[in-house]
């Protein structure tokens, strides 16, 4: 809602004609509701619609790992706007599989909409979803050449202002949103778009239609002319909106009519996380010099950083026997025999995907999947009996065992103990398949079965504060619980109280600690996590 004033005087022939000069012409105000009392009685018309709607828009549908902002997107690849177009890919994607375009280059358009927009590490709402994205659009895709897509990119570089060779550009506000000649207001943020699924460089010290530098395939394959690629973009900007090149008369290959908000809130409580990791790529970049593609240096050796881990074979030495970084700072560690070789190895978790390995390294993962939910509690064990370890997880006092490494429904579901239990998984009666044992306070309560009801064993061991850890700490084929207070290990070997059957000081305080079977001996030993 604005007030408009239009200035109008009447001509000598008696015709109202308005006025438009430098000192005298129309103006718009807006009128902002915020300036406004609130009315009671509109109040209560619409407040169940309201309310429906403040809980629609704070319901969390997943966890960042860290802050991403799209303060800087104007002028920077930022993490939230290829988050954008990181849905739209994997939609675009889905709709080929199987088709004869599965093989098209596909290349996403999306516009930094909102310089205030952010995602803060831990909770994402419905509302920082709507925040990012503000607009209704619905997705589609065309068809380009490679000639086209130059053209598409030369056009949304006329979003900034043209600045003499190798300038400093120090306040970027004054590039952004150029103002060109015969035009009212400068090129809108949402009026230019960054690509994702290709390389480039923006070099604003060059005319309008000639900045678009060294445009190649993310493999550094550059551009053909001819080359077909699928541009997906949404419904606005492909019926004109802005003005964009080819896009109106370019051939449609997809359109099922899907919001792009609803598909980024779908995406994300699918994945339950949303790490930068999976899909921001620096593909872009904008100066006032023309860059120069020069060969990669050979990489250096790096130092061991990261999640480091310090693992011992035996109960007896300080020292660590293996030792190597796997995963990011940050990552919930998880240890299981996965590939039931009779080696216990490493993985981690981030949200509800897990990346397991095989052996004791670093590298990529031998297993990738997703299960359960990002607030759920992860827990490790053999449930059938079967070779290699396999998941489960815990909401309130509800398990899901699973018997393979994949995600799905569930094998074996069960409740078992109260919510604010510490639970723990293990082989407790030697009979191959794991089950529950919950913690309380210094109370355990051991089932030999993944079934609720009655514990089969019951009690105390050590204190409140000490970690416990479950593992085959003798070798016998039975798997008992152990504590940890600080970096000192207290090893018990049976189900009982009392005094611990082994100690050991592995470590350092401050360290994650963990117990596994490391060299394949049926005996599970000490090991640490540090992030250095």
């Amino acid at each position: 809602l604005s007030n408009v004033t239009i200035p109008v005087e009447m001509t000598d022939g008696g015709e109202p004609e308005v006025v438009w000069t430098e000192s005298k012409k129309p103006t718009a105000v807006a009128v902002n509701a915020a300036d406004y009392a609130q009315d009671p009685a509109i109040e209560g018309v619409i407040a169940p619609w309201h309310d429906q709607t403040l809980a629609w828009v704070s319901q969390v549908v997943a966890q960042a790992t860290e802050t991403m902002s799209a303060a800087t997107s104007v002028h920077e690849d930022t993490a939230i706007v290829d988050f954008i177009s990181r849905v739209q890919t994997d939609e675009v994607k889905r709709a080929f599989a199987g088709t004869d375009r599965e093989d098209l280059p596909i290349v996403s358009a999306a516009a930094p909409f909102s310089r205030t927009a952010v995602f803060n590490e831990g909770d994402v709402t419905v509302a920082d979803m709507a925040a990012l994205y503000i607009y209704d659009n619905t997705l589609m895709a065309v068809e380009l050449t490679g000639a086209q897509l130059r053209d598409y990119l030369e056009y949304s570089a006329r979003y900034y202002a043209q600045l003499p060779e190798d300038t400093v550009i120090t306040d970027w506000d004054e590039v952004t949103n150029a103002l060109y000649p015969g035009e009212t207001r400068g090129i809108p943020d949402y009026a230019y778009d960054i690509l994702s699924g290709v390389d480039y460089h923006i070099n604003i010290s060059l005319p309008v239609g000639e900045r678009i530098e060294n445009l190649t395939y993310p493999d550094g394959t550059p551009v053909g002319d001819t080359d077909r690629i699928a541009l997906v973009l949404n419904n606005y900007r492909q019926s004109g909106g802005s003005g964009y090149p080819h896009v109106v008369d370019a051939p449609i290959i997809y359109n099922e009519q899907k919001a792009i908000r609803d598909l980024m809130i779908d995406w994300a409580i699918e994945s339950g996380v949303i790490d930068p990791a999976d899909f921001f790529v620096k593909n872009w970049t904008v100066s006032a010099s023309t860059t120069v593609v020069e060969p990669e240096p050979e990489p250096e050796p790096e130092p061991l950083r990261g999640n480091v881990f310090f693992l011992s074979d035996d109960w007896t030495s300080t020292t660590h026997s293996h030792t190597f970084a796997y995963g990011r700072a940050g990552d919930e560690v998880l240890v299981g025999d996965w590939d039931g070789d009779g080696y216990d190895t490493l993985g981690v978790r981030r949200g509800n995907a897990f990346y397991l390995t095989d052996t004791l390294r670093g590298g990529a993962a031998d297993h990738e999947f997703r299960f359960g939910r990002a607030h759920d509690e992860v827990l490790v064990g053999n449930w059938d009996g079967t070779a290699g370890d396999t998941l489960a997880v815990r909401r309130g006092n509800t398990y899901y065992l699973m018997n393979d490494l994949k995600g799905g429904a569930a094998d074996i579901e069960f409740n078992y103990g109260r919510t604010s239990d510490e639970a723990l998984a293990g082989d407790w009666d030697g009979d191959r398949s794991d089950t529950i044992a919950v913690r309380r306070d210094t109370t355990f309560y051991v089932v030999n079965e993944p079934r609720g009801g009655n514990a089969d064993v019951v009690y105390n061991f050590g204190r409140s504060g000490d970690r416990a850890l479950a593992g085959d700490f003798d070798g016998d084929g039975t798997d008992t619980i152990s504590l940890v207070r600080g970096n000192m290990f207290y090893i018990n070997n049976s189900h009982r109280g009392g005094v611990a059957d082994t100690t050991l000081t592995f470590g350092r305080i401050g360290d994650a600690v963990m117990v596994g079977d490391w060299n394949g001996d049926g005996v599970d030993t000490p090991g640490v996590n540090r992030v250095v």
